[in-house]
Formats: C-alpha cells, structure tokens, sequence
C-alpha cells in the first residue's frame, strides 16, 4: 500500500539545508537522502527552487553523471518545446527520465503534452495515462500537479469519472492561485469534455528556470 506524503515546502527547505551541511562534510549518501525527501515534500522545489539541480551535483559528487545529463536534456526539451519542436522535446524528455527515473518532471511533462496538446497528430490519451500513472505512483500521489496530469489523460482516454475523481483529488491538494484553471477543467470533465490547453501557463508544471549558470557542464 502507497501512503500519500502530503507536500510541505518548510520542511522540504530543511533537508535541503541539511543535505549542504552534510555535502560539505562529505557526507554524500546521507546528503541524497536528504535532498530526495526534500523533493518527495516539494516536488515544484526539484524545478524552482535548484533541489534537482543539488540532487545531480551530489550523484556527481557520488560518481554519476546521469542524473546532470538528465537535467540537460529536461533544460533544452523546454527550449524546444517553446519553440514549437515538440517531437524533438518529448524525445528529450524521455531520454531524461530513461536517464534518471528519479526525476519526475520530463516524464509529467510528455504525458501532459501528449493529453492536451491543440495538435491533434500529437494527442496520445492511452500513453499519456501510462506515464502519468507512473509519475503518480513514484511520487506517492503527493503532489497536485502530477494528479492533475493523471486526470487530463483519463479524460483524453474519454474515462471521465476517473478524470472527475483524480481532478477533484488535485484540487484538493493544489494551491489557491490554481484553483480556478483546475476547476474549469473538471467543469468539462463533468461535461465529458478532455481539456486543452491552448496556452496557459500549463497546470502540469510551469517552464524550468535556466540550469544554473557553470554547474553540470
């Protein structure tokens, strides 16, 4: 049985504190430890806040690189996603996850794009359920946005009742300033209407911030 871990961004920035005193101790599996439950209690934290960036340069630190790679190929699948190039993107979006499965991102990202894109050649409902059920599972339900993706491709799949109780799950979750693009979704979930996102800041996830200037090169 999966226990849902509730997001607590307060005592995300605590471990995340924690795991920089024990890097500079050298101390780099317990550092690990601490910055992947950071991101377990702020999964937005790993994009906005560099957690995923602290959790790559520790696996370096420890002897891998694939988790730097990883976070590469996330930063330029957004590029090219910005750009229109939206096959190119999700490529690199799985080759991320393939690298680094313990980064949830680039896998919500292709499944969010795969439900709701206005590009009809591009919608894929039964393998955006796929990953989105994945980045659930691995994320323990934990966090709104990720849910929220689950729902968009239970709807693009025309399952509507489970669309209707996943929507209602991440709105529970999600905060305020969400509240109202998620409602209008589940508003045409109950109409058994898939959503599409036609340009709004996307519920799946906002854009990555540039890869911090000098680190994972």
């Amino acid at each position: 049985m999966i226990i849902p871990l509730h997001q607590h961004p307060q005592r995300a920035a605590r471990l995340a504190s924690r795991a920089g005193q024990l890097r500079n101790n050298n101390r780099n599996l317990m550092a690990l430890l601490c910055i992947d439950r950071a991101i377990e209690y702020h999964q937005a934290g790993a994009i906005e806040l560099d957690y995923g960036v602290v959790r790559a340069e520790i696996w370096q630190s420890l002897g891998s690189e694939l988790p730097s790679h990883a976070m590469l190929h996330y930063d330029h699948a957004i590029k090219l996603e910005a750009a229109g190039r939206h096959s190119e993107a999700a490529a690199l979006y799985l080759e991320a996850f393939s690298l680094d499965p313990g980064f949830l991102w680039p896998l919500n990202n292709v499944s969010w794009k795969l439900a709701t894109t206005p590009a009809r050649e591009y919608l894929n409902g039964p393998r955006s359920m796929q990953y989105a059920t994945v980045v659930c599972h691995q994320s323990r339900w934990n966090y709104w946005a990720f849910v929220n993706t689950l729902a968009a491709a239970y709807a693009r799949c025309g399952l509507f009742n489970r669309a209707v109780s996943c929507q209602e799950r991440a709105m529970a979750m999600a905060p305020i300033g969400n509240q109202s693009l998620l409602g209008e979704q589940l508003a045409l979930f109950r109409k058994k209407k898939p959503y599409t996102d036609v340009g709004d800041e996307p519920a799946a996830g906002g854009r990555s911030e540039e890869v911090r200037a000098g680190t994972l090169q």
